[in-house]
């Protein structure tokens, strides 16, 4: 992931805040959701007067990706403030969260002016390591409470592919006491330990 430090976490570089976007609207965005992040970020002019962008989503054209790169860039480019529209629209942000938890999260911190602080861990999923992320901003902005959701999300994913990565199967669907439970029974640097 591109990215530049910022106080004491991670922001972004604006090429990759285009491709994270673009690629969310690729898939998911149609010729009326089109129309309204025109109106939401006042580009409608931009959008409706493109001379490929509508009619290459309309035929499903090779070139619409570029398009939709190139009048991301225009839209974030305009006003600081449209890169908040563009991810709080909801199909753009259901989508990016969905493909790119990490930089989903880095996106939040940085548009509430949290930063994302960089969390390594010897065993993760991009989604724990998201949840972990929000969880900090959570804390620092909103207290303890708010950040409880996250941190037993992040950890969930964490245990889930701690057992993905022993090979260690588990049921459809498990809950963090069954994936810990699975891992203290059948991970082998947890045998023999004693009482």
């Amino acid at each position: 992931m591109v990215a530049r430090r910022s106080g004491e976490g991670v922001m972004l570089e604006r090429g990759k805040k285009i491709l994270v976007i673009g690629n969310a609207i690729d898939k998911n965005v149609t010729e009326s959701d089109w129309i309204e992040i025109g109106f939401l970020t006042n580009s409608d002019d931009l959008i409706k007067k493109h001379p490929r962008l509508l009619r290459s989503l309309r035929w499903g054209d090779d070139d619409y990706k570029g398009h939709v790169f190139e009048l991301i860039g225009t839209i974030i480019d305009a006003a600081p403030e449209n890169l908040g529209l563009l991810v709080d629209f909801e199909p753009i942000g259901r989508a990016i969260e969905a493909q790119d938890p990490g930089a989903y999260a880095e996106l939040r911190a940085e548009l509430s002016g949290g930063a994302v602080a960089e969390v390594v861990l010897a065993t993760s999923s991009h989604a724990a390591l998201a949840a972990l992320a929000e969880a900090q901003t959570l804390l620092r902005e909103h207290g303890a409470e708010s950040a409880v959701d996250r941190i037993h999300t992040g950890l969930h994913g964490y245990l889930r592919a701690a057992c993905d990565a022993a090979g260690i199967t588990y049921n459809n669907d498990p809950t963090a006491n069954q994936l810990l439970r699975a891992l203290t029974e059948q991970h082998p640097n947890l045998a023999n330990l004693g009482a």
